[in-house]
C-alpha cells in the first residue's frame, strides 16, 4: 500500500478492505493490496472506500460465476476507462458478472468492456454510421455519461429482434471481433437477469467481511 503512494492514514483506512479481499479471493496480501489500491485509483475512489470496494467485489463473486483473480484481470483492462467515465462500480461489476455467467471472464471480459467504452467514445466513420443506422446513438450517449446499465438495456432493446447473425455482425463492427464473445454474452442476457444481478450487487453491504468470516 505504501508503494501505491498511500500515507499512514490511508493505510489504516484501507487495511480492512485489503485483508477481506485477500481472504475472499484466496490471494496473498501483496496481490490483494495491488488490486484494492489500483482498483480504487482507477475508479476514482479513496482509501476510506476500500471496504465498499471489496463489498461490491464479494457481492459479484457470490452472485455470478467469477472470482477475485478474474475480476482483478478484468479491472486491469477496463478499470481506468470506467473510472474516467464515472461508471458506478456496481454497474461495471454487473456487466462483468453477466459475461462471466456465460463463460467470458477475466482479461477477455475486461477487453470487451474496454472496447465498449473506447469505440463508443471515438468511433470510426463506419462505426458511427452503424450506430446511427440502427438507432443506437441514444444508448451510446447514456454509456458515455456513465449510465452503463441503462445504456446496455437501451442498446439491447434495439438489437433483440434481430437474427443472431445480423446482431453479431453489428456487435463485431461496433466493438471489434475481439470483443464479440463478451458483448454477445452481455446482450443475450435478459432484462430481468440484468436487473436481478445489479440489485444483488448493489445490496451487498458488508458482503466482503461476511464472506471473509466463512
Amino acid at each position: 500500500m505504501g508503494m501505491a503512494g498511500w500515507g499512514t492514514e490511508e493505510v489504516l483506512a484501507g487495511i480492512g478492505g485489503v485483508l477481506d479481499a485477500a481472504t475472499v479471493g484466496c490471494m496473498d496480501l501483496g496481490k490483494a493490496s495491488d488490486f484494492v489500491t489500483d482498483g480504487l485509483t482507477a475508479m476514482g475512489l479513496s482509501a476510506k472506500q476500500s471496504n465498499d470496494f471489496v463489498d461490491l467485489l464479494a457481492g459479484t463473486i457470490v452472485n455470478s460465476n467469477t472470482g477475485m483473480s478474474q475480476l482483478q484481470r478484468a479491472y486491469t483492462n477496463v478499470g481506468s476507462l470506467a473510472g474516467d467515465l464515472n461508471v458506478p462500480m456496481s454497474e461495471l461489476n454487473t456487466a462483468l458478472g453477466l459475461m462471466a455467467d456465460r463463460g467470458v471472464k477475466g482479461a477477455k471480459a475486461g477487453t470487451a468492456m474496454k472496447n465498449l467504452f473506447s469505440f463508443l467514445a471515438a468511433p470510426s466513420d463506419k462505426q458511427a454510421s452503424v450506430l446511427k443506422k440502427y438507432g443506437l446513438e441514444e444508448a451510446q450517449d447514456m454509456i458515455l455519461k456513465g449510465d452503463l446499465i441503462n445504456g446496455i438495456k437501451a442498446m439491447k432493446a434495439e438489437l433483440d429482434d434481430m437474427a443472431p447473425k445480423d446482431k453479431n455482425g453489428i456487435i463485431s463492427t461496433i466493438f471489434g471481433r475481439e470483443a464479440l464473445p463478451g458483448m454477445a454474452a452481455l446482450f443475450s442476457s435478459t432484462t430481468e437477469q440484468i436487473d436481478d444481478l445489479q440489485f444483488s450487487i448493489e445490496s451487498s453491504t458488508k458482503a466482503g467481511s461476511t464472506f471473509a468470516k466463512h
